[in-house]
């Protein structure tokens, strides 16, 4: 509650243009033996506030929004928010909650910083690296419109540069040097309020994520039986109901109880697949 305290209480804080939202290993910027040169030199001149406290969960993070942290930042662009490894480690929340409560720490943030944008953090790997929250992480990258929201990993550098320095996941000095150098073109942009699609390609969606949007069917040539024949003729003779072409790549979507004898549905596909030009 102390450290609530001094933060409703920072001095500059009107001035504000750069929130850092999270748990320890947010608070560590202000470590000495953490990321405070860093600090010092990245965050001050923006008058950055860190609201980073030992233990938080997102459950905190969202109280403590609830209660003041964010209140009366009128210059406020950007918002930064490292947060969900003590879900993981403490309170042992499954992936899906995880990700409601960066959600709803979002949906916080729109309402009472409507003109600053998000900066989501992919939330560290632990224990050296050996452990990592690709799930969590995936449905947090779901977050991210382009517009308002955005998400950043840099988990593979941290991991390559052997920064984590203990099984919570915090960083070493050098790890905040990282972060910093790894975010500085991305907020620069948010800052100077140039975006355009995310920021920070995400890590491969989970199975069973959202798929990509279809594009209309297109009318092709296929050639059979050394005849050239319109498309939707040629995907008649095989059974097909409709063809659709997702991403460039086509898809065949098949009768019900039209499988020609001796033939799978995927050798069918394979079938026409071969006639295909």
């Amino acid at each position: 509650m102390k450290r609530h305290e001094n933060i409703l209480a920072a001095p500059g804080r009107k001035e504000c243009q750069i929130v850092f939202i999270g748990d320890s290993i947010t608070d560590g910027w202000d470590a000495e033996k953490g990321g405070k040169k860093v600090w010092d030199r990245e965050y001050v001149p923006l008058g950055a506030l860190n609201l980073g406290i030992n233990c938080d969960s997102t459950q905190h993070a969202l109280w403590r929004l609830d209660h003041g942290e964010i209140d009366g930042l009128p210059k406020l662009k950007v918002a930064v928010i490292e947060i969900g490894t003590n879900n993981v480690g403490i309170t042992r929340d499954p992936p899906e909650d995880i990700a409601k409560g960066v959600e709803a720490i979002c949906k916080r943030l729109k309402q009472k910083a409507p003109q600053a944008r998000i900066l989501l953090m992919a939330i560290f790997p632990k224990r050296f690296g050996a452990i990592r929250h690709e799930v969590a992480n995936n449905l947090i990258a779901k977050l991210a419109d382009g517009k308002r929201i955005f998400f950043m990993d840099i988990n593979d550098t941290l991991v390559k540069e052997k920064v984590i320095a203990d099984r919570v996941g915090h960083l070493t000095e050098k790890g905040y040097e990282i972060w910093a150098r790894k975010m500085r073109p991305t907020l620069k942009k948010l800052m100077q309020n140039k975006t355009g699609n995310r920021v920070i390609p995400a890590t491969k969606p989970a199975k069973g994520g959202i798929p990509p949007k279809r594009r209309p069917a297109k009318k092709r040539l296929i050639r059979k039986d050394f005849k050239t024949v319109d498309f939707a003729s040629a995907a008649r003779d095989v059974g097909v109901d409709r063809i659709i072409y997702p991403g460039g790549l086509f898809t065949t979507v098949y009768k019900t109880g039209r499988c020609p004898a001796g033939l799978t549905r995927r050798a069918r596909h394979r079938r026409l697949v071969r006639l295909t030009e």
